[in-house]
């Protein structure tokens, strides 16, 4: 047998060999919650009664906003408990929690039989870095970022989290995509044998912006922004502290004058003041005019040649 089916095998092997984990969505409310535990959860079988009882847990708090998600995700080693917690703090306004009584709020319990509390911590870090890459999630609410080190079962981690993430995407295909989608859509943006434009009109970030990035050239309306993490995520893991956002956009350089100095962007497009029609008419005049400049300077070659040109731009960086 070659060395490569022995691999893969092998990997399959222990794939199968890691319990699926149990994920439970219910309504984000007091009500909801003491049904789940003293009635819902009375009524499943004696493992996953234990797994939610007395293991520890991960928990997604995510609601919508104008369309966009927003979430809150945490561990505990009491979810009952500290679920009530939050409930606790949803009459201050200045809080998340209050989203929890305004919005139509989900809540996801995640339990495993070999959670324990470092691997549930490294879960719970994950989730929230995959989630702020996720287009429909507007904002994280939690950003803290405690890496684990050197503990059982560490090396099963990769193939949990992949399990969950494909169980809360069957629960909601929006809120947790597929994995490999921005990967995907790099893989194949980069190959593409036709010139490729990329325009930033408003917030490019998260992973987003990377997937956008992927073109012979990159440009941004002058009032933009763009960056692969927002300044409070930046400001959360680097210093963690969210407050620190607008300091943290300073160091970032996510503006578009910041990008075109730095060399990442080609092109700012003018937006001549006021949001207002004849600004709006200007400005697309000024996009057609220059984009019949880019399409001709790409006029005449070949698509191995401008994906290798997309290939060296990055290199340049």
């Amino acid at each position: 047998m070659q060395k490569s089916q022995l691999i893969l095998e092998r990997l399959e092997k222990m794939s199968n060999s890691v319990a699926k984990p149990i994920i439970k969505q219910i309504k984000d409310s007091r009500d909801a919650l003491d049904f789940f535990e003293t009635v819902s959860l009375p009524a499943e079988d004696e493992k996953t009664q234990e797994i939610i009882m007395n293991f520890p847990t991960v928990y997604i708090h995510n609601w919508q906003d104008s369309g966009d998600f927003e979430v809150y995700v945490g561990e505990s080693n009491d979810i009952f408990k500290r679920t009530r917690q939050h409930y606790d703090a949803s009459s201050d306004k200045s809080k998340w929690q209050s989203n929890l009584l305004e919005k139509d709020a989900r809540l996801f319990i995640i339990g495993h039989e070999h959670f324990n509390k470092s691997l549930t911590l490294d879960i719970e870090n994950r989730l929230m870095h995959y989630m702020m890459s996720v287009e429909r999630v507007k904002h994280v609410h939690n950003l803290r970022d405690n890496p684990q080190t050197s503990y059982y079962p560490m090396e099963e981690l990769d193939e949990i989290f992949s399990k969950i993430w494909r169980g809360l995407r069957k629960e909601n295909k929006e809120l947790f995509p597929t994995e490999s989608a921005i990967a995907r859509n790099l893989y194949e943006m980069s190959g593409l044998k036709v010139p490729v434009l990329c325009i930033m009109i408003g917030e490019g970030g998260s992973g987003g912006a990377l997937a956008l990035s992927v073109g012979n050239e990159v440009w941004m309306l002058e009032n933009a922004t763009y960056s692969i993490l927002s300044p409070e995520g930046f400001a959360s893991i680097l210093w963690k502290d969210g407050r620190r956002a607008k300091e943290a956009s300073g160091v970032m350089k996510i503006t578009a004058q910041d990008l075109k100095a730095l060399g990442v962007i080609e092109e700012i497009i003018p937006e001549y003041g006021m949001a207002d029609q004849p600004a709006l008419i200007s400005i697309s005049r000024y996009m057609k005019r220059h984009i019949k400049t880019f399409l001709k300077k790409q006029n005449g070659k070949t698509g191995d040649q401008l994906a290798a040109e997309r290939y060296q731009r990055f290199r340049v960086f």
